[in-house]
């Protein structure tokens, strides 16, 4: 019985890989909302009050606010009189969203891709297994 060529291992490789990738991504992807989501109930909570200092405190110090139809914003002090222009001229509240949620169906495409993709690697492995055996 013949072993797996150097090609054959190098699919291996690549398959165990990508599955790697792929459980990492999926794990990391549910941290990284859960982070972002914290922040948007702190954003929206001090949004409630009116506090535009405690908005502004959640931004860095270099930050950049891109307002709807207006000049970029540039840092602290800066976002936070923006803020305090939107609270002064009535605005009771904010509700932000995860941007990534926008993404999020192709994000899950691609990882389905992943998927298909490592199956199909697997699957000529086994081809390549079975040919090397059948020629030897």
């Amino acid at each position: 019985m013949r072993q797996l060529s150097r090609g054959g291992w190098r699919v291996v490789s690549l398959v165990v890989a990508m599955s790697a990738a792929a459980v990492a991504a999926g794990a990391q992807d549910a941290a990284v909302r859960a982070a972002i989501e914290a922040g948007n109930k702190k954003f929206g909570a001090a949004a409630a009050k009116g506090d535009a200092a405690a908005v502004a405190s959640l931004y860095t110090t270099d930050a950049e606010a891109f307002p709807p139809n207006s000049d970029v914003v540039k840092g602290r002090p800066a976002i936070q009189a923006l803020f305090k222009g939107f609270f002064d001229s009535g605005v009771t509240g904010v509700e932000l969203t995860t941007a990534g949620t926008m993404f999020l169906r192709e994000a899950r495409e691609i990882l389905t891709r992943v998927e298909q993709a490592t199956a199909a690697a697997r699957r000529a492995g086994r081809g390549l297994r079975a040919l090397a055996s059948e020629l030897s």
